[in-house]
């Protein structure tokens, strides 16, 4: 998935207001994700998505080099 647009933060959530994606349907939308940083590491998730029959959570991880 790529995205571009503003975001802000609100406590220990990101707020990002899609402006152009890969995915046409995100584009105008606004997705939140969670985040937390532990040293050099910064985490960041989604709510818990209903995928098909199944509940998943998805992570992504950003390491400083």
């Amino acid at each position: 998935f790529a995205y571009a647009g503003s975001y802000e933060i609100d406590g220990d959530t990101v707020v990002y207001h899609i402006e152009v994606s890969l995915m046409p349907n995100w584009m105008g939308k606004t997705e939140r994700r969670f985040w937390s940083v532990a040293g050099d590491t910064l985490t960041i998730t989604t709510p818990v998505l209903l995928v098909g029959a199944k509940l998943q959570i998805a992570t992504l991880v950003w390491k400083r080099a």
